[in-house]
């Protein structure tokens, strides 16, 4: 019973921390909408849901992005009513709503960008320091921990580049499965 408790306060904290994907894939899994939004983005930006992309703030984007597009709906349905137009089928978009989409992504991914890649510099030099830390902790060799404690400036830079090379190439959200781990 222990471990059962275990696993769900982790699910629980996992849940809470990554909670934008969560309600977007529970919500959205295998929808129109959910589908044409990572199409276009794969498409004009293969790496958005990488850090080199917008990487953890993929989730957060693609469920304000549904947001706004569902106001928009909501807003033409509006005024359809009022010019008592013939409604849409929901599995197929106009022309005027995919332009809406696709400008609407465009738009808000440049300023997702740029604000992630702010963030995202931050993140890495904290993820950085962390996993030094780890390396010290973890070594028993007393002259690799010196080592490890008196590194270069150059050394240091080398080994940060190398780490953040390979944080970049990291997916944080696929949109596939329905459970996150980091």
């Amino acid at each position: 019973m222990e471990n059962f408790r275990f696993y769900w306060d982790e699910y629980v904290a996992n849940r809470e921390k990554h909670e934008d994907y969560y309600n977007v894939m529970e919500n959205y899994s295998d929808t129109p909408i959910l589908n044409e939004i990572i199409r276009y983005l794969n498409e004009k930006f293969p790496n958005w849901n990488t850090n080199s992309g917008i990487g953890f703030y993929a989730a957060e984007f693609v469920s304000d992005i549904i947001d706004e597009f569902e106001s928009y709906l909501n807003y033409n349905d509006s005024e359809e009513e009022e010019n008592e137009d013939c409604e849409a089928n929901e599995e197929d978009f106009t022309k005027k709503e995919l332009e809406f989409l696709h400008q609407t992504i465009s738009s808000y991914y440049t300023t997702t960008l740029e604000n992630f890649e702010h963030r995202f510099n931050m993140y890495s030099i904290d993820e950085f320091e962390a996993y030094l830390e780890s390396l010290i902790e973890n070594e028993v060799d007393e002259k690799k921990i010196a080592e490890l404690e008196d590194l270069s400036q150059e050394a240091y830079d080398k080994m940060y580049d190398e780490f953040k090379i390979k944080l970049k190439e990291k997916i944080v959200y696929d949109f596939k499965s329905d459970i996150v781990f980091d």
